[in-house]
């Protein structure tokens, strides 16, 4: 017997509920009875980690925190920071260029926090410093900060190895990354290296997916056009590639010799493409945002494949497989096992976004999570297809 959406939600509040006093129970004595003081505060310093080969970080051992260390793009350690958060050095202004990132006891979310109301030294987050109104430190915050699993796939893992399994690789049926695998699953990548291993103590999933359903989207960040406005529902944009020389907007290509279905691609020469709409999986909302399921049609009417729609899809989709080009002749809106080809994404990358392929419309469906990448044909012509590289984009309003 079904149980109706109302009930289920409000039983996995309580579910959460129990897990944040049962979470709580777990602090020592010192912070089971803490008050909120306000006014005490201006700010806090907590030092994360950050960076990466696409956006390294401006920083020099000097000026970096204690605690935390820095390493080059290869991942060769360099120091650790010399800069205690309490009282910290007068350092040289100047971006050592051999640091690229940095690994912090505390990850992510706001390094400064400004503008604080109600707190404590014991209600603070430990590895996070307090100043007060004066900025001198007052303290160290002594309560362990929660740790929050976003439900996002994580499109770098190919499969993962539990306990149960044995030896057993079991494809990613459901969305998964490091942060949300159950504890002694091994996640694995495409080339077969051992990303992470999951330590997470999971909440029932279908909790999660009803707190899904019901979590306001506008929690997302919407997606920009190369103005700076948001994208919406409705209005014609072109898909412009980051990189010049792959080609112009994307458009409709042959793949090979055969006619249909076509592919998608830069158009050569740098020619103008095709505009396209965005279908989001909830119909009513008017704004595109980040990491939700869409579907993408090109607006032209006419195309030499007259029994091919142009929305795209994985063209003969099998989740064993991972080569898979993308084409026309996808299906429009109705979500489920039958149209799960036809589902994209939409995820901040570098100066602009990328596309991947990782539907999250049904739950029980046998699902791989991939970039959209490209492949280039012996003709020249660029197109898309499932990769590990994304292809970067950018969409410009007609």
């Amino acid at each position: 017997m079904g149980v109706h959406k109302d009930v289920s939600f409000h039983a996995c509040l309580l579910v959460l509920g129990m897990f944040q006093l049962i979470s709580a129970t777990e602090l020592d004595d010192a912070t089971m009875f803490c008050t909120m003081e306000c006014g005490k505060f201006s700010y806090a310093i907590c030092p994360r980690s950050k960076g990466s080969s696409r956006n390294p970080i401006c920083t020099n051992c000097c000026a970096g925190y204690k605690g935390c260390n820095y390493y080059s793009v290869n991942g060769t350690f360099i120091c650790e920071g010399k800069s205690d958060p309490r009282k910290q050095n007068t350092c040289p202004k100047n971006c050592d260029s051999k640091i690229v990132y940095s690994k912090c006891p505390l990850s992510e979310g706001n390094r400064v926090i400004e503008n604080i109301e109600c707190t404590s030294c014991c209600t603070g987050y430990k590895g996070c410093y307090y100043f007060g109104l004066d900025s001198k430190f007052v303290c160290e915050g002594k309560r362990s900060e929660p740790k929050i699993c976003t439900q996002q796939c994580d499109p770098k893992v190919a499969y993962m190895i539990c306990p149960s399994s044995g030896s057993t690789k079991l494809l990613t049926q459901i969305c998964v990354n490091c942060c949300t695998a159950k504890p002694g699953c091994k996640l694995y990548g495409h080339d077969g290296s051992l990303l992470c291993t999951g330590k997470s103590k999971s909440i029932n999933l279908v909790c999660w997916q009803v707190l899904e359903l019901y979590a306001p989207t506008s929690a997302l960040n919407p997606v920009l056009d190369t103005t700076g406005k948001m994208i919406r529902v409705g209005f014609d944009y072109m898909v412009v590639p980051v990189r010049k020389d792959l080609g112009g907007d994307l458009g409709l290509a042959f793949i090979g010799t055969q006619v249909c279905p076509l592919g998608i691609g830069p158009c050569l020469n740098n020619d103008s493409g095709l505009s396209i709409n965005f279908f989001p999986v909830n119909s009513k909302k008017g704004v595109i945002r980040e990491s939700i399921d869409l579907n993408v049609e090109f607006t032209e009417t006419y195309t030499i494949c007259q029994h091919h729609s142009n929305v795209w899809r994985l063209d003969h989709y099998n989740p064993q497989k991972e080569d898979h080009m993308i084409t026309n002749g996808g299906v429009k809106r109705n979500p489920g096992r039958d149209t799960i080809s036809n589902w994209f994404k939409i995820v901040k990358y570098g100066v602009g976004y990328k596309f991947v392929f990782c539907p999250s419309v049904c739950n029980y469906c046998d699902v791989i999570c991939k970039n959209v990448g490209v492949f280039v044909q012996n003709n020249g012509q660029t197109l898309l297809k499932l990769s590990n590289e994304p292809l970067e984009v950018r969409f410009k309003k007609v």
